[in-house]
């Protein structure tokens, strides 16, 4: 299954996060308090939908590969150099569901890979490596996909979010997420 955010996902809404105030209390009324609390969440999306599921998660690794993006000039405008990156496509999934589709993107540097070989999160790598990390929440949006609405058993629209991680003050990796409506059921 090849699923691009960029080419299948339909926004029809979008809110552009203004990083520069210190909290999302201005964020749009048009998302749902359970919504704005987990697309606005600060911590490692991996133990909060282990907590919001109720059990163990893991990933699900549907593609990771180095390449040049076609989409260089959003990248480049969001901070991101243009250089060979690579990109990964992942589910993250308890033992009956699928819970978040992700997409991530981060430039090729020997170093900071290492410790992205491994099939793990990339949030709990992160954790793991010790690097000082800085997230920064990009956007927050809501639309439709058919192949993610299938595979979360779900018709109807879907939200996500995409940030930027930064690595030693370095903007680093992009990451895009849709959720499935599954995880707010819990909050």
């Amino acid at each position: 299954m090849n699923i691009e955010i960029s080419n299948t996902f339909i926004k029809i809404w979008q809110c552009d996060i203004d990083n520069k105030i210190k909290h999302y209390k201005y964020l749009d009324p048009f998302i749902p308090m359970k919504w704005q609390t987990l697309l606005t969440s600060n911590g490692s999306l991996t133990r909060n939908a282990r907590i919001l599921a109720k059990s163990d998660t893991k990933i699900m690794l549907l593609q990771q590969n180095e390449q040049i993006l076609r989409h260089e000039e959003n990248l480049i405008r969001k901070g991101i150099h243009k250089t060979k990156k690579i990109q990964r496509r992942i589910w993250l999934i308890d033992k009956q569901k699928k819970l978040i589709f992700a997409e991530s993107a981060w430039p090729i540097n020997r170093k900071q890979n290492l410790f992205f070989k491994t099939k793990k999160p990339i949030g709990t790598s992160l954790i793991e490596s010790e690097l000082n990390v800085h997230r920064e929440l990009i956007t927050v949006y809501y639309g439709y996909c058919e192949l993610i609405e299938k595979q979360f058993g779900n018709i109807g629209p879907l939200w996500g979010r995409s940030y930027r991680i930064y690595l030693n003050k370095v903007p680093s990796i992009i990451i895009n997420e849709i959720f499935s409506p599954y995880l707010v059921e819990a909050i």
